[in-house]
């Protein structure tokens, strides 16, 4: 359709109405149908008979026109305006009356939505509602059938595919302000908007027919249309069109916080309300789709505006100078930002209604446009209540004096603050008295707003997951095969046992009597003979050569794959050369496989490794926390080399880089995590985040948005990727991450305290069916054991020893020497820490397996999922060593509404600055957590950990002491007891280091901590334990070289030169850098005369 011919012609074709019922007993005589549009009649049917409930009309159309101003309003009118077809029976006129009567049986609407989408005939079969019909059944309802056509398509495939359409719902207005109650002076309420339908027009959306109804009135589940014309009763609700009910959380209006849940239970349940469920339909080309989008980007609010006006008056009593004039107009500031949200098309929620000024809609809008209430009461008066038009032209019409009337008030208002009269204000003040009503009760009203396609579209995770996998392609975790040189030799063992057992069957075949009687002789005559026998039937029968060809494969193989031979030796002595080396060869592999394939024992099974990954990722996290990072970079290698193909290996090994600011290779590792597991949400974010830092946006977005839709309902992964939008300065993505994460999280909080309250009446009832009996020790007294030497102290007893010859005591017991004076906990401490059990696993045994869901040495405390997003993503952040996005996150913090300082909070800020090295920060910190809560055991742990780190020991050591003292364990309890049996160790407390390392092995057993065993024991003299413990700790990390200098001195001690020589030689070769251990083992050495087999030594 062209641009200067905004009409169209619609061509309605009524074919027949079955099921009609007469409205009198003697049955219905002629029948018609009256096709309106709008507010006027269009044409009407032929009057005909009806026969059996049936009236047919022809197959004739009736055709009229719909005109509009421009051609965007011209879509919208068939948009949002149905055809009303109504079912009228003729009564022939009695004597007494002039003209025939008529009554109207029933209506419906056809909506012409279809021509919008291309089409060009409608062809529908719709029941007739009869004006009073209450029931839910439609079976007996007349049936109506109809079509309607257009001469041609009014929209062109490809605007068909560019356009969008809009929906607004308005559900009702709640909280009413006082003196609005039902059974008074009837109201019209009306809800006004403007949206443009173009790319500089704009049209005004008019809601009316808001009904003011009682709290426990019933309503219709369905929307009705927002423009019904002439038609009434049940015909006007959309059967497509239920109202959804969603809950408070998942709004995205403003009253949706947990103080405002309670409110709006009783303003929705208990009070009086204003309903409309009414539905308006736009259609938005592409231009009008990109304003759209511009104006919410720049006004975030949309304004939408509520008014009421006095029900026109019936039965001729109105009067010209009593005509209606709107009041209370409020405004409510629609946030639609979450529309600029990718793939978001609905804004469901409540929002405050406000007293309508031009000033303030101005300044929050950006709208140079003023109030809608012009236009919106002239579609009111179109849509039937006629006399509110005159209303607003004489409210206009008086707006240059004070206006007397409250009609035009903010039209006048408009204007004069425009032209800077005086008048502006007081125009304003008179136009805000009602409406502030609003403001009183904490008026809000619950909309909709939806779009068929989202705004900004959404990348799909199928597009997503493609790609990843084109940035980082999947490759299996296939397991480990054998190629080239080892399968060669596989093969030619193969083989050669194949061949065995034919010369096997061949000699029991050529001698199995004798071998069954037992009558073959054994002497080497005999021997000889029969061997020469087997040879001679070998070869006479041809399997000789069978045998050789059979091997000559797997020989050419083992030629090609182990020597690398692929050419013909031209060099006779190179030649024979090479065939003497591969004869060798060759028979060592054959005796290889022939006592594999004839032995008469079974192979030994291999043991099990002494440390597993689980353990390397313990050591190595131990050796973070102590900044040695070449052996924890060993120990991540380590995991590596046991299995490449574990995702976690790869994404542990790339936190330490980050730790490390090793950003390439932490990149690398994330990949291949990733590229094993493209689903593996940490990898993901992490990968993105590493691109954000290199400025990799594109890069970024894609792993961010990938990890989001594998699991929507991580919080950390919301938090971070609005960190990163915030950075880069887009701040509505920022704003719908936060959304997003701050709903995740209430869902987990949510699903927190359910389980919490299960788990208590659990334990309730647990309390009440059963009795707890608190049993008394049992002592076990074990025999000691012989010591041994230093290389074959593997064994359960060793560390069995130890603990026999240790007294059973806590940590918390312990007195140091040093200090004379008694350290005494509280007995609900002794309790807990007696009630665990006194014997230790040695770590080398199978039984004693770690997990990865056991706290690791660095492990940061935890946060309960009521804390902020920013809070939990701060401290995942620090996990990651990602310490500039932890800062940004607690920045994010103070600037929460329920936010600010607290205890987490100045916890967190303490572990960003101890990465940064700032320990006088972290300090002062940790003290202004302490202010928060003086009774968490993590705050004391880190002010140890930070006086330890300045060398503040004495601090240090009551810091430590005080977190034993607590009755629940901090986050980071190895570490703890390491640095405070370190602290004894350093005071000569040697018996209080003992007992606090063996703790630490109990907990979680590594080489620092047995060391630290070792050493403790070596100086109270008990060189047995000292022994067993450093033997320990030598299994599971033998290139440690204190470790091998103790066992020197253990040695020297003990008398065992060769030992000692050889314990000292491992110690220089993995450089002993102790210089005062080095200098006792001299001393030792030239005080036993020998441990070192470089010296000569004098006779002592």
């Amino acid at each position: 359709m062209a641009e200067s011919d905004p009409s169209v012609t619609v061509e309605v074709t009524v074919i027949q109405c079955r099921n009609i019922k007469a409205s009198r007993g003697d049955g219905l005589l002629t029948s018609f149908v009256r096709v309106d549009f709008g507010s006027r009649s269009q044409c009407e049917t032929p009057k005909v008979s009806v026969t059996d409930g049936t009236a047919q009309y022809g197959d004739t159309p009736s055709s009229f026109d719909i005109q509009a101003s421009s051609r965007p309003l011209l879509l919208d009118e068939l948009a949002h305006k149905p055809l009303v077809l109504s079912v009228v029976e003729s009564v022939p006129k009695d004597k007494k009356a002039k003209d025939e009567k008529s009554s109207v049986v029933g209506q419906t609407l056809v909506s012409l939505m279809p021509f919008l989408q291309g089409e060009t005939k409608i062809s529908v079969t719709k029941a007739v509602f009869p004006s009073g019909h209450q029931s839910e059944d439609t079976s007996e309802l007349p049936l109506l059938d109809v079509v309607v056509c257009l001469s041609s398509p009014v929209v062109t495939s490809d605007e068909v595919q560019s356009a969008n359409f809009a929906s607004i719902g308005v559900n009702s207005l709640y909280s009413l302000p006082d003196g609005w109650q039902p059974g008074g002076t009837p109201y019209h309420f009306t809800v006004s908007l403007p949206l443009p339908i173009g790319k500089s027009q704009e049209t005004t959306v008019a809601i009316p027919h808001g009904q003011l109804r009682a709290a426990n009135e019933l309503e219709s589940p369905f929307r009705r249309w927002s423009y019904t014309g002439t038609a009434s009763g049940p015909c006007i609700y959309k059967p497509d069109s239920v109202i959804q009910k969603t809950q408070y959380v998942d709004e995205n209006g403003e009253l949706r916080g947990a103080s405002d849940i309670p409110f709006r239970m009783e303003a929705e349940n208990q009070k009086a309300r204003v309903t409309w469920n009414a539905e308006r339909k736009c259609r938005l080309d592409s231009r009008a789709s990109q304003t759209l989008q511009s104006m919410i980007a720049q006004s975030r609010v949309w304004p939408v505006e509520v008014f009421r006006v006095p029900a026109p008056q019936t039965g001729g009593k109105a009067k010209k100078e009593e005509e209606p004039q709107p009041s209370y107009h409020g405004v409510a500031y629609v946030n639609l930002t979450p529309l600029l949200y990718p793939g978001v098309t609905t804004v469901r929620g409540a929002f405050a209604l406000q007293p309508y000024l031009d000033s303030e809609v101005q300044e929050k809008t950006k709208r140079k446009i003023g109030s809608t209430l012009e236009v919106a009461m002239r579609s009111v008066s179109q849509a039937g209540t006629r006399n509110i038009a005159s209303a607003v032209r004489k409210g206009k019409r008086q707006s240059n004096t004070l206006p007397s009337s409250k009609a035009g008030l903010a039209a006048a208002s408009f204007v004069a603050s425009e032209a800077g009269d005086p008048i502006a204000e007081a125009v304003e003040s008179k136009s805000c008295t009602e409406a502030k009503a609003y403001t009183d009760a904490h008026t809000y009203i619950v909309l909709e707003f939806s779009l068929d396609l989202p705004l900004i579209p959404k990348r799909p995770p199928d597009l997503l997951a493609q790609l990843v996998s084109d940035y980082i392609p999947p490759r299996s975790a296939a397991p480990k095969r054998q190629v080239g040189a080892d399968e060669a030799v596989n093969e030619f063992h193969t083989q050669v046992s194949n061949i065995a057992a034919c010369v096997l069957d061949e000699f029991r075949s050529m001698f199995g009597e004798h071998l069954a009687r037992d009558e073959l002789p054994h002497s080497l005559e005999a021997a000889t003979h029969r061997r020469r026998q087997l040879l001679y039937e070998l070869n006479t029968s041809g399997k000789y050569y069978q045998f050789k060809e059979q091997l000559k494969g797997a020989v050419v193989k083992v030629v090609r794959e182990k020597f690398l031979r692929t050419r013909p030796l031209v060099d006779e002595d190179e030649l024979h050369g090479f065939l003497s080396q591969l004869y060798v060869y060759l028979s060592d592999e054959m005796h290889r496989s022939l006592s594999k394939t004839f032995s008469l024992e079974d192979p030994r099974p291999v043991p099990p490794p002494v440390t597993n990954t689980n353990f390397l990722k313990h050591f190595a996290r131990e050796a973070e926390v102590n900044e040695n990072y070449d052996k924890a970079a060993r120990y991540y290698q380590e995991r590596l080399a046991q299995n490449r193909n574990s995702r976690d290996h790869w994404y542990d090994y790339g936190r330490f880089c980050l730790l490390v600011h090793n950003y390439e290779k932490a990149q690398e590792c994330f990949k291949e995590a990733v590229a094993l597991d493209q689903r593996h949400v940490p990898s993901l974010l992490m990968y993105a985040l590493v691109a954000a830092v290199e400025e990799r946006h594109d890069v970024a977005e894609t792993f961010f948005e990938a990890a989001s839709s594998v699991d929507p309902q991580n919080v950390n992964v919301w938090t971070v990727m609005g960190l990163y939008y915030d950075g880069v300065g887009n701040d509505v993505n920022a704003e719908m991450a936060f959304l997003e994460a701050s709903r995740a999280s209430a869902i987990k909080a949510k699903a927190a305290s359910e389980s919490m309250g299960m788990s208590e009446y659990s334990r309730e009832h647990s309390e009440m069916s059963h009795h707890t009996v608190s049993e008394p020790e049992q002592t076990v007294t074990i025999p000691a054991i012989e010591t041994t030497s230093a290389h074959t102290l593997t064994n359960d007893e060793a560390e069995q020893d130890i603990m026999d010859k240790s007294d059973t005591v806590t940590p918390t017991q312990i007195k140091p020497q040093q200090q004379g004076t008694s350290y005494t906990v509280e007995s609900v401490v002794q309790q807990r820490m007696s009630a665990t059990p006194t014997t230790f696993q040695v770590i080398s045994s199978p039984q004693v397996p770690i997990t990865d869901t056991q706290r690791s040495p660095t492990a940061s405390p935890v946060l309960s999922v009521s804390e902020s997003i920013f809070l939990q993503a701060a401290y995942f952040l620090l996990e990651m060593q990602a310490t500039q996005w932890a800062e940004s996150a607690l920045s994010h913090e103070l600037l929460q509404p329920q936010g600010g300082p607290s205890s987490p909070y100045y916890i967190a800020l303490a572990y960003v600055n101890m990465q940064k090295k700032k320990y006088d920060d972290a300090k002062a910190n940790l003290n202004e957590a302490l202010s928060f809560d003086y009774q968490n055991p993590d705050t004391f742990a880190l002010l140890g950990h930070v006086s330890y780190l300045t060398g503040e020991m004495e601090e240090a050591q009551q810091a430590y002491e005080r977190v034993l003292d607590f009755t629940s364990e901090a986050s980071d309890m190895h570490t703890v007891y390491l640095r405070l049996a370190s602290i004894y160790l350093q005071d000569g407390d040697f018996s209080g280091a003992k007992h606090i390392f063996l703790y630490a092995c109990k907990r979680s057993p590594s080489c620092l901590a047995w060391l630290g065993v070792g050493i403790a024991c070596y100086r109270m003299g008990e060189l047995a334990e000292a022994e067993d413990a450093l033997c320990e700790a030598n299994i599971l990390d033998n290139t440690d070289t204190e470790v091998w200098g103790y066992l020197t001195l253990i040695c020297l001690k003990t008398g065992r030169k060769v030992e000692a020589e050889q314990a000292y030689k491992y110690a220089l070769k993995l450089n002993l850098s102790d210089s005062k251990l080095m200098a006792e083992i001299k001393a030792a050495q030239r005080e036993t005369g020998f441990g070192d087999p470089s010296v000569s030594y004098q006779a002592a």
